[in-house]
């Protein structure tokens, strides 16, 4: 028979990496659980939370979409590709200046961004910083007119009804109205506006065109012959420059247009006789620009008000626009050498008179003021006067800004200038 001490009961060890197993996990287990309130309450806040999210989403989703809709000028896979070339390759690839070209066929030269747009008779060209060429492109053209915007370069045809909108990247599309081209303008978003003689027993028509070729405007009128158009900064507005008889004397009548299509005729207006004005701008004030023969205009809409430069006894050599005002540069009557910059404001005035020597070729807008080409001195002058000046040669055409400096097209060259000390 065994004695108690016969029986021995061994309890196992328990190791350090080891738990003791609870001896009512169910029951503890059975404690821990949330009550069907606090399940309920948790279901309840998770489908709140999933609701918010998709509802995050979906605003997010439209807010992209009427971004990039918004902004497609900007976003478009070809502006995008001109940003990078720009910004992280620097557009490099040319050579430098001077650039071998034959300037006789140039018929325009103006400012298109950081780069320069040549007009030829044949061609439409493009030359940046560095030198490269980065666009050629041909055209049929007669007699062509180059305008330039924002990323938009329109080449139209004078005394035809064509035009081609392009971008540094490709032509965008071509377009044809009904009636003859007089004048054209182009906007920073791409619009088109084309005054043109009237198909139909009318003098004149305006048209404008939006981005993609559609019809956003058209107006006609019985008595005005309309010489230029000119897009209002906003682009909501465009002005409208015509000339007519009015017992027996010239008259200009200068038309402002919204493009809203809510005013079917336009809502401000100024005419004055004796002045046979041809040329428009706007100004970032609201204001608009025209030159004529003897005058330049600067008409305030607001306020209905006209500052009026006139210029005597002078001709009208060339003209240009620049953010600062117009440059006009006349000569008395009876001089066959020198003549007078006006720098006239955008407010109208007041106007500073620069007198130069030599035979004038060439005006155009500068960051500050205006370059004036002689035949031997390129100036860079403003309401202040001659600021800077260099001498060039007498084979020099045309002139243009380019990244601050000028660019000078001669007979068979473009090439960069500096200013003297």
């Amino acid at each position: 028979m065994a004695s108690k001490r016969d029986l021995t009961i061994k309890k196992r060890r328990v190791t350090a990496t080891e738990e003791p197993m609870p001896e009512n996990t169910a029951t503890e287990a059975k404690g821990r659980r949330p009550s069907r309130k606090k399940r309920a309450r948790r279901r309840g806040r998770s489908v709140i939370w999933a609701v918010l999210f998709r509802l995050t989403l979906v605003v997010a989703v439209v807010l992209l979409g009427v971004l990039l809709w918004r902004n497609w000028d900007t976003l478009a896979p070809a502006a995008l590709t001109e940003w990078f070339d720009r910004t992280v390759t620097g557009g490099d690839g040319g050579d430098g200046y001077p650039v071998d070209i034959s300037g006789d066929g140039v018929v325009s030269m103006q400012a298109f961004g950081n780069n320069a747009a040549l007009l030829t008779d044949t061609s439409l060209l493009v030359y940046n910083s560095s030198g490269a060429e980065t666009v050629d492109r041909g055209h049929t053209f007669a007699d062509p007119l180059l305008c330039t915007a924002g990323d938009y370069m329109l080449v139209a045809e004078l005394g035809g009804n064509r035009y081609t909108l392009h971008n540094k990247k490709e032509a965008v599309r071509d377009g044809a109205a009904i009636g003859t081209v007089v004048s054209a303008a182009v906007s920073e978003n791409g619009q088109v506006a084309l005054a043109t003689e009237s198909s139909q027993s009318y003098m004149s028509e305006v048209l404008v065109f939006d981005r993609k070729g559609n019809e956003a405007f058209h107006w006609y009128s019985a008595d005005l012959m309309v010489v230029d158009v000119a897009f209002s900064p906003r682009q909501k507005e465009i002005a409208v420059l015509g000339l007519s008889a009015v017992g027996g004397d010239m008259c200009s009548t200068l038309h402002v247009f919204s493009l809203s299509g809510k005013e079917e005729g336009p809502t401000h207006t100024y005419r004055a006789t004796g002045a046979m004005m041809t040329a428009l701008n706007y100004f970032d004030n609201g204001r608009v620009a025209a030159v004529g023969d003897t005058a330049v205009w600067v008409y305030d809409p607001d306020k209905n008000e006209t500052a009026v430069t006139d210029f005597e006894d002078a001709v009208l050599l060339g003209y240009a626009f620049s953010d600062e005002g117009v440059g006009a540069v006349t000569r008395d009557y009876g001089e066959s050498r020198g003549g007078m910059l006006r720098v006239i404001t955008t407010v109208g005035n007041p106007v500073r008179e620069i007198t130069f020597a030599g035979n004038y070729r060439h005006v155009t807008a500068a960051d500050r003021g205006f370059y004036l080409l002689t035949e031997d001195t390129l100036y860079q002058a403003d309401g202040a006067g001659i600021a800077k000046q260099t001498a060039v040669s007498a084979d020099s055409l045309m002139t243009v800004e380019m990244n601050g400096k000028p660019l000078v097209l001669h007979l068979s060259m473009l090439t960069r200038c500096t200013w003297e000390e």
